[in-house]
C-alpha cells in the first residue's frame, strides 16, 4: 500500500500515466513514429518519462485497428506538477494531440493513477446542503490598484470597502487581497458584494470610496449555486478560494453535466474545506465569458498547496476535466484568486441567514 501516516499523499512516488490508443486500420506504425519523433522529446523536457508500449496485436493489419498502450511516469507528484505549467500552456502538444495524432485515431483515453493502491482517504468534506435560496444577486469584482499596496496600507483598503455595505442597494460587501504567488492576478483585490434585487454595481461610488486610484478588471454574477455545501469549521488561518471557469464552446451538455458532477464530488474530500459552492456564471463584464464560478474557504491557507493539491482526487479525476492533454477535457479556461478569510462570506448568504 503507498502512503504512509506521515505522507499520505505519497509525494515521492511516481505517478503513473497510461495512455491506450485505438488507432486507425494501417497506421500504428505511423503513430509510434510520431510519438518517437514529436510527443517523446516534448515529454523528456518537462520530466515525463516513456516506460513502456504494448501494441495488441503485435503487427499490423490493413483491415483492422488496432491498440496501442503507451506507459509513462512523472517521478513523484511533485514533478507531475512541476511539469503542468508548460503543458497547460505548449501549443505544440495541443498541436500533437489535435492536428498531428487525431486523424490517425479511433479514440483515445489517458488515465493516471499509482501502481499499488493508495491508503484508505475517506472523504470529510461538507456534503451538498440544502438548495441555496437569497434575497437579492451576488457579483465578484476583481478589483485592481494603481501601483502595489504596501502591505500596511491593505486595511485601509478593505475597510473603505467593507465600510460600503448599506449603501447604494449594497446589502453585504466583504473583500481581500490576492495572496501569495498562487494567484491569477496579482495585486487584485477580490471583492464579494451581495446587492439588493434590481440594483446594479455602483461601480463608480465603488473606485470613489477607494484610499487610491483603481480600476475593475471584471465583474461577474454567480448565479444561484448548483450545488453547495458546509460544515461548522473555523477560519483558524482560512482563506477564500474563487475559482472562474470556461467550458469548451463545442462542450456537450453531458459532459458539462460530467464536470460538475465532479467538482461537487472533489469538494467533498477535504478536512479543510469549510464551505463550497459551484455556480453557473449569470453574467461578466470580462474578455472571457465563464461559465462557472467554483468557490471554496479554507480552514487553514496551507491546505490549498497542501491536501488539495495534492489528494489523489484532485489529479486522477478533476485534473483530467482541465488538462489539455486529457480525452475528457471539458473546460478550456480557467482563473483563480485566493484571499484571506478570517469568517465565512458564504454560509450567511446560501444558508438564508
Amino acid at each position: 500500500m503507498i502512503g504512509s501516516e506521515n505522507d499520505v499523499f505519497a509525494l515521492d512516488q511516481p505517478v503513473r500515466v497510461i495512455d491506450r490508443l485505438q488507432v486507425r486500420p494501417g497506421r500504428c506504425q505511423e503513430v509510434i513514429a510520431l510519438f518517437d519523433q514529436i510527443y517523446r522529446p516534448l515529454a523528456e523536457q518537462r520530466g515525463l518519462e516513456w516506460v513502456d508500449c504494448w501494441i495488441a496485436p503485435p503487427f499490423e493489419r490493413e483491415q483492422t485497428g488496432a491498440e496501442l498502450v503507451i506507459h509513462w511516469q512523472y517521478p513523484s507528484l511533485g514533478a507531475l506538477w512541476a511539469a503542468r505549467g508548460v503543458e497547460d500552456t505548449d501549443s505544440r502538444l495541443v498541436h500533437f494531440w489535435r492536428d498531428r495524432l487525431a486523424p490517425l485515431l479511433i479514440s483515445r483515453t489517458r488515465q493516471l493513477g499509482r501502481s499499488g493502491p493508495l491508503q484508505a482517504i475517506p472523504p470529510s468534506g461538507p456534503a451538498p446542503a440544502l438548495p441555496a435560496s437569497y434575497r437579492g444577486t451576488r457579483n465578484i469584482l476583481f478589483l485592481r490598484p494603481d501601483g502595489t499596496v504596501p502591505a500596511s496600507e491593505q486595511p485601509s483598503w478593505l475597510d473603505a470597502l467593507q465600510r460600503l455595505a448599506g449603501t447604494e442597494g449594497i446589502r453585504a460587501c466583504d473583500a481581500g487581497f490576492n495572496a501569495g504567488s498562487y494567484t491569477g492576478r496579482d495585486g487584485e483585490i477580490t471583492v464579494d458584494l451581495l446587492l439588493e434585487d434590481g440594483a446594479a454595481v455602483p461601480d463608480r461610488m465603488i473606485l470613489a470610496s477607494l484610499p487610491g486610484p483603481a480600476v475593475i478588471d471584471e465583474v461577474v454574477a454567480p448565479a444561484l449555486p448548483i450545488a453547495w455545501g458546509h460544515e461548522p469549521r473555523a477560519l483558524t488561518d482560512g482563506v477564500k478560494r474563487t475559482i472562474l471557469l470556461k467550458v469548451r464552446d463545442d462542450a456537450s451538455p453531458e459532459e458539462i453535466a460530467t464536470l460538475e458532477q465532479a467538482l461537487i464530488e472533489w469538494a467533498q474530500q477535504l478536512p479543510e474545506m469549510a464551505c463550497w459552492s459551484l455556480s453557473r456564471v449569470a453574467a461578466t463584464t470580462g474578455s472571457v465569458p465563464w461559465s462557472h464560478c467554483y468557490e471554496q474557504e479554507f480552514t487553514v491557507a496551507s491546505a490549498v498547496l497542501g491536501s488539495y493539491l495534492n489528494h489523489p482526487f484532485h489529479w486522477a479525476v478533476v485534473d483530467r476535466y482541465f488538462h489539455p492533454e486529457a480525452h475528457q477535457q471539458a473546460a478550456d479556461r480557467f482563473f483563480h484568486s485566493v484571499r484571506a478569510a478570517a469568517k465565512s462570506l458564504l454560509v450567511p448568504i446560501l444558508g438564508g441567514d
